[in-house]
């Protein structure tokens, strides 16, 4: 493939991702949202063309694959067998878990009345919960149940910052809704944060999240590496043909 054509592949690859339709367009674009999974793979795909991870012709593969197959319980932090790390944050104790094929989690929404019976969370649930990925990511994305409540699902860079502005997915998912993530051009996600959107005492948000995919951009010490290996592998092929001329 030539050059033009390989320049052409790359602009229509980040012109179809910048397209498509998200569920809330951020000002700053720091990520990109998605509900539908088909939409997601395919600009996942385009993504990984653009920032030169992978050639057209060239297949995908997932960094990271959780389908939750096996339990783990309750803990403040739990590692899954993807390297994922969940970690719950504040004073609770519960819900950080794997049980049946599905990961869960609770979160307590935030109480302004600390002579509310509300405030007995503080001591029982999460206020949040941060899944850490082994490498930043570009693309994220589950399926979520979060029991009828608001879940907010927000992209950060530390446990202090979101994403450039990131957005918040603060809305009732079905069962089994396809919530996607795709970081802008630049951009990683290293971890995603859980938390409740709702401001009532007493309230607790109980969510599920399955079949897990994230898709990471090649460490630089790999790509160095990629490009050593090419460069040694020229100069033996140039002194072997020197060896033969002479």
């Amino acid at each position: 493939m030539n050059k033009l054509a390989v320049r052409c592949t790359t602009l229509i690859a980040a012109c179809a991702v910048l397209g498509r339709g998200l569920i809330n367009p951020s000002p700053v674009m720091a990520v990109q949202i998605y509900q539908s999974p088909v939409e997601w793979s395919i600009d996942v795909r385009n993504t990984a063309i653009m920032r030169g991870i992978i050639n057209q012709a060239d297949p995908l593969t997932p960094t990271f694959v959780e389908l939750f197959k096996s339990p783990i319980p309750n803990a403040r932090s739990i590692t899954f067998p993807s390297g994922i790390v969940s970690r719950g944050q504040g004073e609770g104790f519960a819900n950080n878990s794997v049980s049946n094929g599905t990961y869960r989690g609770t979160v307590k929404a935030v109480s302004k009345n600390p002579f509310s019976p509300a405030s007995l969370f503080d001591e029982i649930f999460f206020d949040s919960i941060i899944w850490s990925f082994p490498i930043p990511v570009f693309a994220f994305g589950g399926y979520f149940d979060n029991g009828g409540n608001n879940l907010g699902i927000v992209p950060i860079e530390s446990p202090n910052s979101g994403l450039g502005g990131g957005l918040t997915v603060t809305r009732s998912f079905p069962p089994g809704t396809f919530v996607g993530f795709i970081a802008a051009p630049g951009k990683q996600i290293p971890s995603v944060r859980f938390l409740s959107t709702l401001q009532f005492d007493s309230t607790i948000v109980n969510f599920q999240v399955d079949d897990v995919t994230a898709y990471a951009v090649p460490e630089p010490t790999t790509m160095a590496g990629i490009v050593l290996a090419g460069s040694g592998w020229t100069l033996l092929r140039r002194k072997r043909k020197q060896q033969d001329n002479a």
